[in-house]
């Protein structure tokens, strides 16, 4: 006969299965879906707490779209900001323009019609960027040192950036653009959990009430959008300074150019696959925005959702 090992329920350890219950409880309180909770219980049960833990502040992330907005009742504008898209020097810019603009500091559009009603009847407008570039650009920013770059002087913000997305699960083992590729297109890099770094773009810049702004441009033609913009709205066309860059872009243009196709080498046939994948919505955005623009951007084969052709003073809502 075999003997039932003392502190041992249903072939599992009472200590396993309190683990299990407070696991349940965990993902009962985060509000994630039960598949994930499993996950979370299995990592723990075999020990590796940090990287439950990752995952536990991952399933833990909201899944409102908060953003650094921007208005202005003189112009009568309202910027939806999308990161990786120029964002910084757009906010430079418009304050610039006008120094009573408003800054929603990590609000959603919908938090700021309600509590700024007179924002409704604003222009709207955002920019948005062909997605295998964000894709691209948000890598190099966090994984890629990019060489001919003066890296030093930016080595306490670069540090400082990284540990902001420790804890994504997953995240930290990213070796290669192939490892973020492939990343993006499990559960914890899906838009449920997303950064504004990695989140769709269509996402991040609809209305409340699903619409998109009024005006969408590109980042690749944002000279000749932020005319229209300005004309619309009855203000001086702003002067985009080159912010959020390494360096400023302060390197030699060789080099700049250097580095951009270093990168663009890392767009294989198979991460062009997952990146369609994954934001195979923005993709389709993007076609629609630039139907009738300018070629697409160097580096991007046609047909990949491209068609065929291509701080001055200011109040700080807080």
């Amino acid at each position: 006969m075999t003997s039932r090992r003392k502190g041992v329920v249903g072939g599992r350890s009472g200590g396993a299965v309190r683990l299990f219950e407070k696991t349940r409880r965990l993902a009962a309180n985060l509000r994630c879906e039960p598949g994930l909770a499993r996950d979370i219980g299995r990592t723990l049960s075999r020990g590796e707490f940090v990287r439950a833990g990752r995952m536990a502040l991952t399933v833990s992330r909201s899944s409102k779209v908060r953003n650094e907005a921007v208005a202005s009742r003189k112009f009568g504008f309202f910027w939806l900001p999308n990161a990786k898209v120029a964002s910084q020097a757009i906010r430079a810019a418009l304050v610039r323009t006008d120094p009573e603009t408003v800054i929603f500091a990590e609000r959603t559009v919908a938090e700021i019609y309600a509590e700024y009603p007179e924002v409704r009847g604003h222009y709207s407008f955002a920019f948005i960027r062909h997605p295998f570039e964000r894709a691209l650009s948000f890598y190099a920013h966090l994984f890629y040192p990019l060489k001919n770059y003066p890296e030093q002087q930016y080595s306490d913000e670069m540090k400082t950036f990284r540990g902001l997305f420790r804890h994504f699960h997953g995240l930290k083992e990213v070796r290669s653009f192939d490892d973020y590729c492939r990343w993006l297109n499990t559960k914890w890099g899906s838009d449920r959990f997303a950064d504004r770094h990695f989140r769709s773009q269509h996402v991040q810049i609809r209305l409340p009430d699903g619409r998109l702004p009024d005006f969408v441009g590109r980042l690749e033609n944002i000279g000749q959008d932020f005319e229209r913009i300005a004309h619309r709205v009855g203000m001086p066309t702003p002067t985009l300074p080159i912010l959020g860059t390494r360096a400023g872009w302060s390197a030699p243009l060789k080099a700049v150019e250097s580095a951009r196709t270093a990168m663009r080498a890392h767009l294989t046939d198979r991460n062009r696959v997952l990146l369609t994948a994954r934001y195979e919505d923005d993709l389709k955005l993007y076609r629609n925005v630039c139907e009738n623009g300018p070629e697409p951007p160097a580096g991007v084969r046609p047909g990949e959702g491209l068609g065929n052709r291509g701080n001055g003073n200011r109040r700080r809502a807080v």
